[in-house]
């Protein structure tokens, strides 16, 4: 079953992580989030793997100047490396960078996103922050081609320019970051019986509800901000924008042709040294248990990037396709997305992120139409 024990977290966080043997060579790769964290350690490994081009997004290019450095010191066949500017909390950003860089050549993209937060961030979308960080990730790919290119319609893509890449000796890659933190979603409780699951759970009504009001009560001067941390839905917002990314996934492949000219993946790197725990690590009591628990338990930040290299250059790529990756091998998905229940699910999640991408950008539409294949029409890896 799809759940994560005390014990499974344990033996998986030891795991060791052998160095990637993959080929890079000739294979043009885009590292989403390449600033900084996992993303700087990939990019800097795929460096070493001698790719004929890295295209490295940064949310801050000030902080893409200083990454520049590490990585091109790593980097031992002087290929082409080039920075672009991507934020994905924002759709019109994701569309700007899709129109700057989407005539290039792709073979690989890894898209490294996320944040933690607990606090209610609408962005100019109109979306909670965690929310649109994670569906721009499905956004990417989806437009990945410039408006009113003449090259194979206007409506082209990433999936096409991906595709078009792909070999039967290296099939071309889509990996997505997720968490081994999805499993930590025991039930969505009313967000099931809402018609609309994404909507729902982007209201803020529903985002800064409290399940422990005896306790903001009782603890009101002395521990009333543990308990709005404890109690808030914004506390497990991470572990959900990493179920939508595992259910995600899953749709996307059982909708691309078989074979599949591109393998889809969503990769858990697994409790790493980050920033991502910046914002707990700042408050009681978070500061002061989360560096001890870290110190303990957490892999190196290297390990990580080693773990996203794997989804990229793993030779044996095709096990891979719509499945959670989990220590560079396939593992079941949370309970949640198990059986004709979860199955639903996940198909909910596809339709209403597909109905928010093609809100944000009509040619998300004639993509789908185009590139995608209905459920049950040769479909598979």
């Amino acid at each position: 079953m799809g759940r994560m024990t005390v014990m499974r977290f344990l033996r998986e966080q030891w795991v060791t992580i052998p160095m990637p043997t993959g080929d890079a060579r000739g294979k043009s790769i885009v590292v989403v989030g390449a600033n900084g964290g996992l993303g700087l350690e990939a990019a800097k490994h795929l460096a070493m793997l001698s790719p004929e081009d890295l295209l490295l997004t940064s949310r801050d290019m000030d902080r893409a100047k200083d990454s520049s450095k590490v990585i091109e010191d790593a980097n031992i066949s002087n290929q082409n490396i080039e920075w672009g500017r991507l934020d994905l909390s924002s759709f019109d950003s994701v569309r700007t960078f899709a129109n700057r860089f989407g005539n290039k050549k792709i073979n690989c993209l890894l898209a490294n996103a996320g944040i933690a937060t607990r606090k209610y961030v609408q962005t100019e979308d109109g979306w909670e922050s965690t929310y649109v960080s994670s569906s721009s990730v499905s956004f990417l790919p989806a437009l990945d081609k410039p408006e009113n290119s003449s090259s194979h319609g206007s409506g082209a893509s990433a999936y096409r320019e991906i595709s078009s890449t792909s070999t039967n000796q290296s099939v071309s890659r889509i990996a997505i970051v997720s968490s081994d933190a999805h499993y930590q979603i025991k039930s969505l409780g009313v967000l099931r019986d809402s018609p609309h699951i994404l909507a729902f759970a982007n209201e803020r009504k529903y985002c800064t509800a409290q399940y422990v009001h005896h306790i903001l009560v009782i603890f009101k001067l002395f521990l009333s901000h543990l308990a709005k941390s404890l109690g808030s839905i914004m506390a497990q917002r991470y572990m959900f924008s990493k179920l939508l990314v595992v259910a995600f996934i899953r749709e996307l492949a059982a909708r691309l042709a078989s074979p599949t000219p591109v393998v889809v993946s969503a990769v858990n790197p697994g409790l790493c040294h980050s920033r991502l725990t910046r914002e707990a690590e700042s408050q009681i009591p978070g500061k002061w248990v989360m560096p001890t628990f870290k110190s303990v338990f957490a892999r190196s930040t290297e390990t990580g990037g080693l773990i996203l290299v794997h989804a990229l250059t793993d030779p044996d790529e095709r096990r891979f396709h719509g499945h959670y990756v989990s220590n560079c091998e396939v593992a079941e998905e949370s309970d949640l997305l198990l059986g004709a229940d979860g199955v639903n699910l996940s198909r909910r999640i596809w339709d209403e992120t597909i109905g928010v991408l093609e809100a944000a950008d009509p040619r998300v539409t004639q993509i789908v139409s185009q590139y995608l294949r209905p459920l049950g029409q040769d479909t598979g890896a």
